[in-house]
């Protein structure tokens, strides 16, 4: 259960919400963690690209892995604070994230066992254990040999992407004389299309990147010829694996967004969903919108209450497959705010209240935001600054009754309040992860 804390500007942040270990200079305290971690079990691997930008915010990073190590990776990178993303089709690609709150940054590692090409890893090589005993150390990072780095980036590009982005330009040309001195991956192509394995160093080399995709397409239908239909059957696979849900996928998490109207409740749930590297889905639980056809209802007895149950219950309905599926579920307002004082609730209103709260099951993590009445007010200039305050006094009482409401300070800038709601949404779900690894290795003890 997560712990209850306050995030205020005048409090140091390290007391409400506190990040990873911080460390590994421009790589990251998250991939020194993981990088260590692999090191450590002894994992052989490899960074495939990007070694160069390490440092970038929200950069991917692609690790080839020794594929005896595979069924160890879950355990050796969840110990070092990454959650595996369960995702189907993409052949022996596993995708793990982690959130690095010293730097406001998501790290996403693609790892993989093989070395494969193509947008459904439809190109299929037996290089790995080759790739992986050319490796160079530079410190904590271990790179590809510069040979195999420019011919792994060169294809990747070719027959995933179809092309070479410009961003790619630069690395690819600088990078060319490498290919002169030869290594498994070129001895590949060249047995695969002797033309195009002498040909592409040259086109790169002079910018002509015209013919450098004329040529990846020319390798891209050897390899076609070669792999025969084995190679459409793996294509034509992983495009339907997409769309089914991952089996073994964790459950996944709500959490709610609570607060008084003005404090920032919509503001921050869309920025959650559009800043998280977690699979999530967005989910509206206001309780007292108004229907289109509201007046008609009224003349109706019970029908304005059974219809707004009946949508209550379909939300549940969508929250529990969305949880299914591993997805985070952000909840804009939640069935709390049947809980509210008011003035003129009767028996009636209060019966209603209490139906409503049956509804939905209370998340694993409730965000309270929390600021001044008249701040509120200026912000929505909705219900007046004594209604807001009571409001808001209501909201500040339940945390005594809900151990995993976590209240932050809504005066804060956006990006801070987002900052805070996000670590303590990753501290919930790598918690959930925990759990969930222990429970499967005391069935399978």
């Amino acid at each position: 259960m997560v712990a209850r804390a306050i995030g205020r500007r005048r409090s140091a942040p390290s007391s409400t919400v506190a990040g990873p270990a911080a460390g590994g200079g421009a790589v990251g305290g998250v991939l020194t963690n993981a990088f260590q971690a692999l090191d450590q079990r002894g994992i052989a691997w490899v960074l495939l690209r990007g070694a160069r930008a390490l440092g970038e915010l929200s950069r991917d990073v692609d690790v080839l892995v020794d594929a005896a190590a595979a069924a160890e990776i879950d355990g050796v990178l969840l110990a070092a604070g990454f959650a595996r993303i369960r995702a189907q089709g993409h052949g022996s690609h596993r995708f793990y994230v982690s959130y690095d709150a010293s730097q406001d940054r998501w790290i996403e590692l693609d790892i993989v066992a093989d070395v494969a090409f193509g947008t459904q890893q439809q190109f299929r090589t037996a290089l790995a254990p080759a790739l992986l005993a050319r490796r160079r150390r530079f410190g904590i990072v271990a790179t590809l040999h510069p040979d195999d780095g420019f011919w792994h980036l060169l294809l990747h590009l070719l027959l995933s992407r179809g092309g070479v982005p410009a961003q790619h330009r630069d690395v690819l040309r600088s990078s060319v004389s490498s290919a002169l001195d030869g290594g498994p991956l070129q001895a590949f192509v060249r047995a695969l299309r002797p033309r195009v394995a002498s040909r592409l160093p040259a086109a790169v080399e002079a910018g002509d990147w015209r013919a450098v995709v004329e040529l990846g397409r020319e390798l891209g239908r050897a390899w076609y010829l070669r792999e025969g239909l084995g190679g459409v059957a793996r294509s034509t696979l992983h495009r339907l694996e997409r769309h089914i849900p991952p089996g073994g996928a964790r459950r996944g998490m709500s959490v709610a967004v609570l607060g008084p109207d003005g404090a920032g409740k919509t503001t921050l749930a869309e920025a959650l969903r559009s800043s998280t590297r977690l699979p999530a889905a967005y989910v509206y639980l206001g309780v007292w919108r108004e229907f289109r056809f509201e007046a008609q209802l009224r003349r109706i007895f019970g029908a304005r209450l059974a219809l707004r149950l009946v949508k209550l219950l379909v939300k549940r309905a969508l929250i529990a497959w969305h949880q299914r599926r591993g997805h985070l579920v952000i909840l804009d307002r939640y069935t709390l705010d049947a809980d509210l004082p008011s003035d003129d609730l009767d028996l009636k209103g209060r019966i209603s209240a209490r139906l409503v709260r049956r509804t939905n099951a209370d998340p694993e993590l409730m965000i309270l935001l929390d600021a001044p009445a008249e701040l509120m007010y200026a912000r929505k200039g909705e219900h007046g600054v004594a209604e807001l305050q009571l409001r808001r006094t209501a909201y500040l009482a339940m945390v005594e009754r809900f151990p995993q409401m976590v209240v932050i300070d809504a005066e804060q800038s956006r990006d801070e309040v987002r900052r805070q709601a996000t670590e303590l949404i990753w501290k919930q779900w790598l918690q959930s992860d925990a759990s969930g690894a222990s429970q499967s290795a005391s069935r399978a003890a």
